[in-house]
């Protein structure tokens, strides 16, 4: 400790310690040039000089900041930017001695003293970086940084310039075999990303933690990584931006894990400035637009310069949420409506009232379970709220419509998923139809993270209250996806469907909600089966063990890029949907449960297929 307090008294005096270089390479080129150790026949020239350069140079590290702590891990450009910018603060400073002050003072010690000035500097940074940051993290915990980059370095940067930090850097880790047995800031780089490569180095390095560079993996082999360390009942924190060395950063820019890290999908949806103009100077309806999905909808558009958005939701806290969110700038160009899109009506005079360029139908009852016990209000929620909105757009010639659809819509075996196969067969009927100009598409989800219909939230409140966390069934699988990947697909939809294009992302393979949950327990530094109990409650009737994407008998596949899928639907008898649909919704509006019936007969297979072979025919 003393030797800590010894070091971080002589640091705070850091300027004076500069000027003492300035002074010692001034002294030094000076005796080299005139051979004279004391100076006595210069030494007015040299003094007066001396405090001129002094002026000059300490000001110039000032202005490059060379005085905050991060500057203690300069590289090799950065210190040739700091000796010429030293030469030229030197050669003007001889410029005002010598010409001004008629001063003898030699030209050649311009150069050598800035290059001396800075040689100085660097053996000092030197010194002081290796023995404050072994002082310093002596006791901390030690970590591994997976990412032998300059974003892992980065990383290194930032913890050896917060002096006391109480995590301890002792290596490196990447999957490049190059740099194997090689060193970086002194530090051994480990090769490899599995979980024995990992269980090696925690022993050879007696490791507490693995920190992981977001920005040196793709988010399958991160998932990998992640899913190792909590295996290895390792600490896990997460960097995922470069740490630039000249930025001073207030707080820790190391994370825990969270949710979305162990999602392992790398097909992010990413739009460019180009495509996203198209939302420039457009008026916008979004439905359900103030649930987790709209919302964020309603930010993102806001941000491409949309001149308005409309957002009816039936909620008055979440329109109120969302009123709060918005700055006093957003709010002018945007409109809540409290209302209901089952309410033909309201959506008549909405319509008429403001004319929409695009209408994104993002409302619906989504919770299986209860859409399963409340059958009638879900067919009138989802699917009228559907016909009400293809009719209007295309009386008041809306440019583009999108529904917002769901996986469990393909071979539906609930409630839900029946009724949003219902609303795909309505849009892809208007897609067909000829008396209109609007493009007509359709946006398949899977779970949705952070949405009000998953059911990770309820995980995560089952873990904070000490278990168990009750999961349906072992096998169960599910796809997953973020809210920013969803939104990005909703509004790529717009700009880049055509008529009757239906867009599925790419969200690689199925994750078992059983494997999802021991991770989000190892991710709270608890065991599974130790610390919090798993307990499997048997799937509900209306379950699956897994769901599809597509319907291979249905769906038609147009384009495959890297992040999504476009596909058609198969051609099918428009009326014969058209007339099953209406006289389900009469029977739902009269209550009578007759109506389930028929929406599992027009949502079936059996029945697309019949569709099929009429058109055909």
């Amino acid at each position: 400790m003393r030797i800590l307090r010894l070091f971080s008294l002589i640091r705070k005096f850091q300027m004076l310690r500069y000027a003492g270089y300035v002074g010692a390479s001034l002294w030094f080129c000076w005796f080299l040039r005139v051979n004279d150790l004391f100076l006595e026949y210069r030494f007015s020239a040299f003094a007066t000089h001396g405090l001129i350069l002094a002026f000059s140079q300490l000001l110039t590290l000032g202005l490059l900041l060379y005085y905050r702590d991060i500057s203690m891990y300069l590289r090799g450009r950065q210190w040739m930017t700091l000796f010429i910018a030293l030469s030229v603060v030197g050669g003007l400073a001889w410029k005002v001695s010598f010409d001004i002050l008629d001063l003898f003072v030699p030209r050649s010690v311009v150069i050598f003293q800035a290059m001396t000035f800075t040689i100085l500097l660097v053996l000092d940074r030197r010194f002081f970086r290796g023995s404050v940051s072994a002082a310093t993290n002596l006791r901390g915990k030690r970590y591994l940084v997976y990412g032998a980059s300059e974003y892992g370095k980065s990383v290194v940067h930032f913890l050896l310039s917060r002096g006391r930090h109480s995590m301890r850097v002792v290596g490196f880790m990447c999957d490049d075999e190059k740099l194997g047995g090689q060193r970086i800031l002194g530090l051994p780089i480990f090769v490899g990303a599995s979980k024995e490569d990992i269980k090696k180095a925690k022993e050879t390095l007696n490791l507490d933690g693995v920190i992981v560079c977001g920005a040196d993996s793709n988010r399958e082999a991160k998932v990998e990584i992640l899913e190792a360390c909590l295996e290895l009942d390792l600490d896990v924190r997460i960097c995922d931006d470069p740490l630039e060395g000249h930025k001073k950063i207030a707080s820790s820019p190391l994370r825990p894990i969270c949710l979305e890290d162990l999602i392992g999908s790398d097909k992010s949806v990413r739009l460019s400035p180009r495509q996203l103009s198209e939302f420039e100077g457009k008026s916008v309806l979004i439905t359900g637009g103030a649930g987790s999905i709209g919302r964020e909808i309603c930010f993102q558009i806001l941000e491409q310069g949309a001149k308005s958005i409309h957002v009816i939701d039936h909620s008055e806290l979440s329109l109120y949420q969302l009123k709060t969110d918005l700055s006093e700038n957003d709010l002018s160009r945007v409109t809540l409506m409290l209302g209901d899109v089952t309410n033909e009506s309201f959506l008549s005079q909405t319509f008429s009232e403001f004319q929409f360029d695009v209408v994104i139908h993002a409302a619906a009852y989504k919770h299986v379970y209860f859409v399963a016990y409340n059958p009638i209000q879900s067919i009138i929620n989802n699917v009228v709220s559907t016909s009400n909105l293809i009719t209007l757009v295309k009386k008041f010639n809306v440019d583009k419509f999108v529904l917002i659809s769901t996986d469990k819509a393909v071979q539906p075996s609930n409630t839900m998923g029946a009724t949003k196969r219902v609303c795909e067969l309505l849009v892809q009927s208007a897609s067909q139809d000829t008396d209109h100009n609007c493009s007509f598409t359709i946006v398949r989800f899977g779970n949705v993270l952070g949405s009000s219909g998953s059911a990770v939230p309820h995980f995560l409140d089952q873990i904070k209250a000490g278990g168990p966390v009750t999961v349906t069934d072992k096998r169960v699988s599910r796809y997953f996806m973020t809210i920013p990947d969803a939104v990005s697909l909703v509004l790529k939809s717009v700009v880049l469907g055509s008529n009757g294009d239906l867009f599925v992302l790419k969200m690689g393979e199925p994750i078992r909600i059983y494997d999802l949950v021991v991770s989000l327990i190892k991710a709270h530094g608890l065991t599974p089966d130790k610390d919090i109990s798993i307990k499997f409650i048997g799937l509900h009737p209306e379950e699956k063990i897994s769901e599809e994407l597509y319907d291979g008998d249905l769906d038609i596949l147009v384009n495959a890029y890297d992040d999504f899928s476009r596909y058609r639907f198969s051609r099918f008898n428009v009326e014969r949907i058209r007339n099953e649909v209406e006289k389900m919704v009469t029977l739902a509006r009269e209550g009578d449960h007759r109506a389930v019936e028929v929406l599992n007969e027009v949502s079936s297979a059996e029945f697309l297929k019949t569709s099929n072979e009429i058109e055909a025919a």
